[in-house]
């Protein structure tokens, strides 16, 4: 394995909520997905996945999203809003002592 490689490693599990599946993010259906995102380096410590929605629309949603061009050239918007409860991210001070 490849130095630096680590925090790549990831496994996504996605599960319609409206709208068709498409494995092309940027294409032109609008569709919202409830996804589990299991990342090596970042979850793996924890053992958890991160539990987020993601929403494809030509709007913009409320909240923080992001425009990209889809495949037949009009704007999409993706969020990816994480779902409610603790984030398996959420940052710790480090430890002062062994415990």
């Amino acid at each position: 394995m490849r130095k630096g490689w680590i925090g790549k490693i990831c496994f996504a599990l996605g599960f319609e909520q409206t709208g068709p599946f498409t494995a092309d993010m940027l294409s032109p259906v609008e569709s919202v997905w409830e996804i589990w995102h299991w990342k090596a380096f970042r979850t793996n410590p924890q053992g958890y996945a991160m539990d987020k929605t993601h929403r494809y629309t030509r709007q913009k949603p409320e909240g923080r999203a992001n425009p990209h061009k889809a495949a037949d050239g009009a704007e999409v918007w993706i969020a990816r809003p994480e779902d409610a409860g603790e984030t398996v991210e959420k940052k710790q001070p480090a430890p002062t002592s062994y415990q």
